[in-house]
């Protein structure tokens, strides 16, 4: 595989930049569209600015020195509200800037040693809200607010999966399985106090990608929950979704991991199927509707990619409990590939994504719907 080199950060020293100092808005790189209807907020805005940053300043609130092995590093912070920041990191995996909603815990800053677990939430693809898609479309403080934790939401891209694209024997950019195992969890671990555990939890490709981080990374990630996600990819149907789908999305078929009969062996290290003895010590918690109109849509819909999703959601719950792996599992309810579902699951899968953390989920709001 020829590996392109790829740029270095604009900054050669990030720690020598003085705290607080206004930095301008660079442009994202994978960037969803702009703008669309929310369920719980209304319509969002189409702005230039909607899932980028705005221009912020020199970090604050993290360690401005602090910085990945490979030199990826944070550019700049924008505070959205008291506990809640928007990082933009140089990713030289990426070969640019890729946005992260933080939020912090409710003690951060009273212990300067203190360290914190992680939790962090991946979006699904072609995802309007990019990284602000929990913030946006789920009760998401309702659920996670008083968690004395660091709450993480990275973007994705447009494709969503959190995964390092082949492209096509290059490796160049789109590597958005090193910019959040390894270049965005060393960028906490050495700025903004992240300690030594955490779980992850997405939706829809943001699903799948949950389990391969934590297999992947099972030194750092004890937990992951998978909401409505394709984690058998290598069964009939699924193959041809995942090659064909991003076209949909202005991507290349084939360009995330190659031809699923010639890059066979790629296939296979991204199927959490295949992958289930990496998952043996990490609690896993997996659910999926039946597509059909469930308790949360208001309207009679029948929801084709939430049908798809059930039978490869099934096989790898088969695969697992076989394989004796702890994991709890909700399938066969009518519902479909839509908010209201994923943020019902993420309040279900609480209990199963914190225990390992030492942490105790809050009281839960009730399930909201959607026309």
């Amino acid at each position: 595989m020829n590996n392109s080199v790829c740029p270095q950060p604009p900054v050669a020293d990030p720690g020598a930049r003085v705290p607080g100092t206004p930095v301008a808005q660079v442009k994202q790189v994978g960037k969803a569209t702009a703008g669309a209807p929310n369920a719980i907020n209304g319509n969002i805005r189409p702005t230039k600015v909607f899932g980028t940053p705005d221009a912020g300043v020199v970090p604050v609130v993290g360690a401005v020195d602090a910085r990945a092995d490979n030199g990826s590093y944070v550019m700049y912070e924008s505070r959205v509200d008291e506990r809640t920041i928007d990082l933009m990191v140089w990713s030289v995996g990426l070969q640019g800037p890729a946005p992260v909603r933080v939020q912090l815990p409710p003690s951060w800053g009273t212990d300067k040693a203190r360290t914190y677990p992680g939790l962090f939430l991946l979006h699904g693809g072609a995802e309007p809200a990019d990284y602000q898609a929990w913030s946006v479309y789920s009760q998401f403080k309702q659920r996670v607010g008083n968690l004395e934790a660091l709450v993480v939401m990275p973007s994705s891209g447009i494709g969503g999966h959190t995964t390092d694209y082949v492209n096509f024997g290059y490796n160049a950019g789109k590597q958005y399985g090193t910019f959040v195992r390894t270049e965005l969890m060393q960028i906490l671990h050495r700025g903004y106090a992240l300690g030594e555990k955490s779980a992850v939890a997405g939706v829809s490709a943001g699903a799948r990608s949950a389990l391969e981080v934590a297999y992947k990374d099972p030194a750092d990630f004890v937990a992951a929950g998978s909401y409505s996600g394709l984690l058998d990819t290598q069964i009939l149907g699924i193959e041809q979704s995942i090659t064909l789908g991003p076209a949909s999305q202005a991507l290349t078929p084939f360009e995330m991991w190659g031809h699923p009969y010639l890059n066979r062996n790629i296939w296979e290290d991204r199927n959490p199927t295949r992958n289930l003895t990496k998952l043996r010590a990490i609690k896993l918690f997996v659910s999926a509707g039946d597509g059909a109109q469930g308790p949360l849509d208001r309207k009679p819909i029948a929801d084709v990619f939430e049908a798809v999703v059930a039978p490869s959601t099934a096989s790898f719950i088969r695969a697992a409990k076989s394989a004796r792996l702890d994991v709890t599992a909700f399938t066969g309810e009518h519902g479909t590939h839509r908010w209201p579902y994923f943020d019902r699951e993420f309040g279900r899968s609480l209990p199963t994504l914190l225990a390992p953390l030492g942490l105790t989920p809050q009281a839960q709001p009730e399930p909201f719907k959607i026309d």
